[in-house]
């Protein structure tokens, strides 16, 4: 029996024959407060081997992990290491738990998902955000509140900060904290 060819074929051709070499990123903040099991870099790997057991079509060929780094900024040595990776065609898809992972500064990130990314050929994924950069339609709602995570998260990393140095200030003013003589 003669094998029908895929590109004779009347239907549309399904995006299970793309194959994506996968990193999986993980990032973890000691300053805010992201230290738990379930943000754990352990987990958020955990996040993504679940979710790729229903996608055969995506590898993951590398894992990078940034622990006790902040989202506000990008000066990360596992992400500069993926950025390298990406350019290099190491890997062309990125997956993460959420986008907070990626970053929390909302100009950098959003720059990052939307064109950065696509101008790299690189897919992103963002598990729990239910966010796919290669599905246009299918996750429109994704689409819309994705930059309103992105604003949330800075607000909620320069929250942090505040409380932190509010708590820092007030041990200072009792005589239960003294900083280092570097401060």
């Amino acid at each position: 029996m003669a094998r029908k060819s895929k590109y004779l074929s009347a239907q549309p051709l399904l995006e299970t024959s793309v194959h994506y070499l996968a990193g999986q990123y993980g990032r973890l903040s000691v300053e805010d407060g992201d230290d738990t099991e379930s943000n754990s870099i352990g987990n958020q790997a955990k996040i993504a081997d679940a979710f790729l057991a229903e996608y055969p079509d995506i590898q993951i060929v590398e894992r990078y992990a940034d622990n006790g780094y902040t989202g506000m900024n990008y000066n990360r040595p596992a992400f500069h290491q993926m950025m390298v990776d990406v350019r290099g065609g190491k890997i062309n898809c990125i997956i993460i738990k959420d986008i907070s992972r990626l970053g929390r500064h909302f100009v950098e990130t959003s720059e990052l998902v939307e064109q950065i990314f696509p101008a790299m050929n690189a897919r992103i994924i963002s598990v729990n955000d239910n966010y796919d950069s290669l599905v246009q339609d299918a996750n429109a709602a994704a689409s819309l509140t994705m930059p309103l995570k992105m604003v949330m998260n800075e607000n909620y990393a320069k929250d942090i900060s505040r409380k932190i140095r509010s708590s820092i200030h007030a041990q200072m003013r009792s005589g239960t904290y003294l900083p280092s003589s570097s401060r």
